[in-house]
């Protein structure tokens, strides 16, 4: 079996290795980077990683060289994602992934006469394990390409995806929410949301004012240790009065009329579309816009206060509207609405 594998990757050497570099016939614009299928990576959990070509010219065949954090990453497996030129062609030729130390070579060669793969395409895929909690890395250092004129050429290449390996937090009360689960375990686990120290999440619960602002200060990192609230109804030393500093501070949020936060107020889904859009603004992030959002049918009812931030929410697709083609400004949120809320935000943000 060994020898098998040897002869295989001899013969796939010989043709990368063989093959003259050409710079008259060099690639110089194409690119290469790495992307990885998982929102949240969780301790014990596989995931894939992808190695795509950018303005690839005739890419016939090729060697990719990665490496990782094997501290927190354990590897699997390597596959060609190279798609053909039609569907008769055949599955062309690769052998088992070269695995030494944190690094892994992989190569791939189509067969027979057919053209190279333009464009932008997949290239190949990896596999990996997560073994440890922690920040884990994932980096392709080069990539050789051989046309199918057998011209080649090698890249060498700095891109790093870099990523948190968490530990899973589960509720046991999320059943009949199974549409905000993925969120709320990611921000659980990231120690951005937590339940009620029994095993429940309590997700249709209303969610306070309070609480709102704490998860979406803990979500962006930036609560104020040493700040203190003016608000008449945060309490000293409260779990809240760091938050709620933090983005009176920034300028995100107001008070009432009478001084106070509202702190136990449930707060309403117009509020919670103006304090995110204040945030973006703030951040100089683009929240996007997603193609046929359809305007919400009570528009009006919109406070002037709220229109842009609400119309903002709509074309970004990071609110929906409650049924009907209603966006409903003055009703109040769930903690398991306002969990998919910010989860939602959070890959915007990042």
């Amino acid at each position: 079996m060994l020898r098998k594998w040897f002869v295989s990757y001899m013969a796939l050497c010989l043709i990368f290795a063989c093959v003259a570099i050409s710079p008259a016939f060099a690639v110089a614009d194409a690119s290469y980077d790495l992307s990885i299928d998982k929102t949240t990576v969780y301790v014990n959990e596989t995931f894939n990683v992808t190695v795509r070509g950018r303005n690839m010219h005739d890419v016939y065949g090729y060697e990719v060289v990665v490496s990782y954090d094997s501290s927190k990453l354990s590897f699997e497996s390597a596959n060609n994602a190279l798609p053909k030129s039609k569907v008769t062609e055949q599955d062309g030729f690769s052998i088992s992934p070269l695995h030494s130390g944190n690094k892994i070579t992989f190569a791939f060669t189509k067969i027979g006469t057919v053209p190279g793969v333009s464009g932008a395409e997949p290239v190949s895929v990896f596999t990996f394990k997560s073994i440890g909690k922690g920040d884990a890395s994932i980096k392709i250092e080069s990539i050789k390409t051989v046309g199918s004129d057998l011209k080649s050429e090698k890249k060498w290449l700095e891109d790093t995806v870099m990523f948190p390996v968490y530990v899973r937090v589960s509720f046991r009360d999320l059943e009949h929410v199974s549409w905000a689960r993925e969120g709320i375990e990611a921000l659980a686990a990231r120690g951005i949301i937590v339940g009620n120290g029994h095993g429940l999440f309590e997700p249709m619960r209303q969610v306070t004012r309070a609480e709102f602002i704490k998860m979406l200060m803990n979500s962006i990192e930036m609560n104020d240790d040493k700040g203190k609230s003016t608000f008449t109804d945060v309490k000293s030393g409260a779990w809240y009065e760091n938050a709620i500093a933090a983005a009176q501070k920034l300028g995100i949020v107001e008070g009432r009329p009478d001084g106070s936060f509202g702190v136990e107020d449930p707060i309403t889904r117009q509020d919670m579309a103006v304090i995110v859009y204040k945030l973006s603004m703030l951040l100089n992030k683009d929240l996007g816009a997603t193609s046929g959002a359809k305007p919400f049918s009570d528009q009006a009812n919109v406070s002037d206060y709220a229109t842009e931030a609400v119309e903002a929410m709509r074309l970004s697709g990071l609110m929906n509207g409650t049924g009907n083609g209603k966006f409903e400004p003055k009703a109040h949120t769930t903690r398991a609405e306002a969990a998919v809320f910010i989860y939602r935000l959070l890959g915007r943000l990042h």
